[in-house]
C-alpha cells in the first residue's frame, strides 16, 4: 500500500484548510487527518479548531474520499469525535498523549524521534486493519473504484 506523507511541520489547522485541495489532487482511499498540536500551540480557540477540522474532513468527504480523524491530545478528544461521528468518519482519540509521557520516544518535550513516529505508525496501521483490503476483497476504504 502506497504512503503519501503529504503533512507540513508547524501548520495549522488553518494552513491544512488551505491546502485541503492538494490532498484531493491526489485521489487518495483515505486521508489520516492529525492536526490540532500547532493551533494549541498558538492559542488558536478550540472553537476555530473544530470549525476548520469540520471543513477539512467534509471537503474531503464530499469527494468519497474515506477519513480517519486523529486526536492528538485528549484535549481535542470530544470535538474531534463529534466530527467522526457527523460524517462517518473513522477516529482514534489523543494518539500522542503515549509518546508525550515516553521520553524515549521524544526528540524534544513535544516532537517524537524515530521510534515514537514507529509507535504511531504501528498504532494507526493496527487500527486501520480491519478496514483494508484482504487478498482480493474488497474494504470499505475501497469503495471509489
Amino acid at each position: 500500500m502506497e504512503v503519501i506523507n503529504a503533512g507540513i511541520p508547524g501548520q495549522t489547522t488553518e494552513d491544512a484548510l488551505k491546502r485541503v485541495e492538494e490532498i484531493i489532487d491526489l485521489e487518495p482511499d483515505l486521508v489520516i487527518i492529525l492536526l490540532g498540536g500547532n493551533d494549541l500551540f498558538h492559542r488558536i480557540p478550540l472553537e476555530e479548531t473544530e470549525k476548520n477540522i469540520r471543513e477539512i474532513v467534509y471537503r474531503i468527504k464530499e469527494e468519497k474520499i474515506s477519513v480517519l480523524l486523529i486526536s492528538p491530545l485528549t484535549y481535542f478528544d470530544r470535538s474531534y469525535l463529534r466530527i467522526a461521528r457527523q460524517t462517518s468518519s473513522l477516529f482514534i482519540p489523543h494518539l500522542l498523549r503515549y509518546v508525550l509521557h515516553h521520553p524515549e520516544l521524544k526528540y524534544d518535550e513535544v516532537h517524537p524521534n524515530g521510534n515514537g513516529y514507529r509507535w504511531i505508525a504501528n498504532k494507526i496501521a493496527r487500527f486501520l486493519k480491519p478496514y483494508l483490503r484482504r487478498g482480493g476483497e474488497e474494504s470499505s476504504l475501497d469503495h471509489r473504484r
